[in-house]
């Protein structure tokens, strides 16, 4: 008889299963430690050749190079779906499986249309490190774990296969959400090593240069560490001197200009097609040698949102040794990459996204399709 993977997990790992009911996590936001954290950024002053004080007109820039081939037309995005599968007891206390679905698609413009340049796929299961008590050889049988559910659990006859056997570490009088927070924090850290991996194949096929700059939907703080490979500072500046991150959402009181002088009403006040000065910041909780341009643009028009800062995207870029050296970016490079930004952002997702007003259209369509790769709940459910 063909064993699910929940029982084939409390076999291999002497653990107690309780079938529990199993359910999305549809609506659950990143756990802690994976937000924003702005608090920890380091506030090195402006960050680029100009001294520009008020916000930056872009509308007769982004006019002229409305026909020109955009400067932007790689665009990756990261999705990760994440389950209840089953409650396993190790020992007198009970701890959450989890399991999970990652997607990780770039979509590239040409001739006015996209399509998809790469995809990353995974399915993978999460487990708490009580599992392996006897510390050692820890890696080696999470793989021998993953081959056994493949082999053993039907996967192979319905064309599945498990990638990955995740394992996070629980502390002592932990609550059971915060369990089930480290384990959704094991899917997302896999998400962006995917990312970051899929960013460093791209430039080494030279689909990424001068001319062919890469979106990551998102803030790039969290790529600034290759956990599969090299973790060289220059190696990461060079990887990402072509890539930029545009996050859709922000904290406008963490943006500070270093004066404890918060930035929100400036960002929600920006006229359209306008941008902030640039900031230069590093983030003093991860890699204090790997630099950001960071600066905010309005890409609708305020009286049309439902919100002050709906409209307005962030926009972030890994500084070169060069750059950082000088502690700026070019003025001209960034207002030439706003005016590209602003001529992607229609059509518009409209009525179909509750984020349409911060969407550029390439990324929400590179987003859609990660997305759209995803077994349905119901048939991946039944895998478990």
């Amino acid at each position: 008889m063909t064993l699910k993977i929940t029982e084939i997990l409390a076999q291999k790992t002497h653990g107690k299963s309780y079938r529990a009911q199993k359910f999305s996590y549809d609506n659950v936001g990143l756990p802690e430690g994976e937000t924003d954290k702005t608090e920890t950024r380091s506030f090195q002053g402006r960050g680029e050749t100009q001294k520009n004080s008020s916000a930056i007109d872009l509308r007769d820039k982004m006019k002229r190079l409305r026909e020109c081939d955009p400067l932007v037309n790689l665009f990756l995005d990261g999705s990760r779906h994440v389950f209840k599968i089953d409650d396993v007891a190790y020992g007198d206390r009970i701890y959450p499986i989890l399991a999970g679905q990652i997607a990780v698609a770039c979509c590239q413009l040409q001739n006015k249309r996209i399509h998809c340049q790469s995809l990353e796929r995974k399915l993978v299961v999460v487990i708490p490190d009580q599992a392996f008590p006897n510390f050692g050889r820890e890696k080696e049988k999470l793989r021998e774990l993953c081959d056994f559910f493949n082999k053993n659990s039907g996967l192979q006859r319905l064309g599945y296969s498990i990638s990955d056997v995740l394992m996070y570490s629980p502390k002592r009088g932990e609550n059971y959400e915060k369990l089930q927070n480290r384990a959704i924090a094991k899917v997302q850290d896999l998400m962006i090593e995917t990312e970051q991996k899929t960013v460093f194949k791209l430039v080494e096929q030279k689909l990424v240069g001068n001319a062919h700059y890469l979106l990551k939907d998102g803030s790039l703080e969290y790529n600034t560490r290759y956990r599969s490979g090299s973790s060289d500072e220059n190696a990461i500046r060079d990887a990402y001197r072509h890539v930029i991150g545009v996050s859709k959402s922000f904290n406008p009181e963490g943006c500070g200009d270093g004066k404890d002088k918060a930035r929100g009403v400036e960002i929600a006040d920006l006229p359209l097609f306008h941008r902030t000065p640039v900031a230069h910041y590093y983030n003093s909780h991860q890699n204090e040698n790997v630099h950001f341009g960071v600066w905010y643009l309005r890409v609708r028009d305020r009286s049309r949102t439902p919100g002050p800062l709906d409209g307005v995207v962030k926009v972030e870029k890994i500084m070169t040794d060069e750059e950082q050296k000088m502690g700026a970016l070019d003025s001209n490079s960034v207002d030439n990459l706003c005016a590209h930004l602003l001529n992607l952002r229609t059509p518009t997702c409209y009525g179909v996204d509750r984020r349409w007003a911060n969407h550029l259209y390439p990324v929400y369509l590179a987003e859609r399709y990660a997305k759209s790769r995803y077994l349905s709940p119901a048939v991946f459910l039944q895998l478990f």
